[in-house]
């Protein structure tokens, strides 16, 4: 689309090209390369997140090898996830790095492996995983609805206070699911849908965005009726992350794990000496 000069998709800026693109994106360093050349079109953009998380799933395992006691890996892991209030302060100089940089990235990733190595370890009541799901519950909604009033008293450290609140809140669902207590809504199911494609539609919905921003701009819509293109930008995302879905994301995990999670053979069974 860049090739062809679609509008949108087309790499522009002086500092930047196609190829540096496409380097960074498939190097895992798409968020460096925008921190030093600036922001890439919105297609482009969407790629940076996955350059923290890769990066994170390849260090992951060398530190399970390294530290080799869930009790040092523990620490290490509470360690990165309480950084990141410095790990954002120290790059207030530079807007770009400061959102999209390794450390405060993989902080968050770093509370969500703590939040599974927990359920994994204890299990808390019902009304302990009721009153996680709370206070998960309002943190977030602090965050989302006060933000102007928590960060002036709190700055970085209402990034922190984010991460901790979904990680609750996601435990005591867990939790609550644990005790036969969390039953999917009724009317819900397109929501979780939602969700099992999120990566999916996280990755393309700037297509969709970008075709029916052109379509708002070329009927010359105003912004009034701008909420009714909403009711069709939410569908279409949905569909374009489930084709891709069903015609790439699956089809490649299930071929991953045919090649690399094969079972084990069965071994034969071995003679009995006594027998003759």
């Amino acid at each position: 689309m860049h090739l062809a000069s679609v509008p949108d998709y087309v790499i522009d800026k002086p500092t930047q090209s196609l190829g540096g693109a496409l380097l960074s994106a498939l190097g895992l360093t798409l968020n460096w390369y925008e921190g030093r050349t600036g922001w890439l079109p919105g297609g482009w953009d969407v790629l940076w997140s996955l350059s923290i998380e890769e990066v994170f799933y390849l260090g992951f395992p060398l530190a399970c090898l390294l530290l080799r006691d869930a009790r040092w890996l523990a620490l290490a892991l509470a360690a990165l996830a309480l950084s990141l209030p410095a790990t954002r302060a120290a790059l207030a100089d530079n807007e770009i790095w400061r959102e999209k940089a390794y450390l405060p990235g993989m902080a968050a990733i770093a509370t969500g492996v703590l939040a599974a190595m927990a359920v994994r370890r204890w299990r808390a009541s019902a009304r302990e995983a009721t009153g996680l799901c709370v206070l998960g519950a309002v943190g977030l909604l602090a965050v989302l609805g006060w933000g102007g009033v928590l960060w002036p008293l709190l700055g970085n450290g209402t990034m922190l206070l984010l991460t901790a609140s979904a990680a609750c809140l996601v435990t005591g669902l867990h939790w609550r699911q644990s005790h036969g207590l969390a039953s999917a809504p009724r009317g819900t199911a397109w929501l979780r849908s939602c969700g099992r494609l999120s990566y999916e539609i996280y990755l393309t919905h700037m297509f969709v965005v970008f075709a029916i921003v052109g379509a708002f701009k070329l009927t010359g819509g105003g912004m009034r009726g701008g909420f009714w293109w909403y009711l069709a930008l939410l569908p279409l995302c949905w569909g374009l992350g489930w084709a891709l879905a069903r015609g790439f994301s699956e089809p490649c995990e299930r071929a991953l794990r045919r090649r690399w999670l094969r079972p084990r053979a069965p071994q034969p069974a071995r003679a009995d000496p006594a027998s003759p």
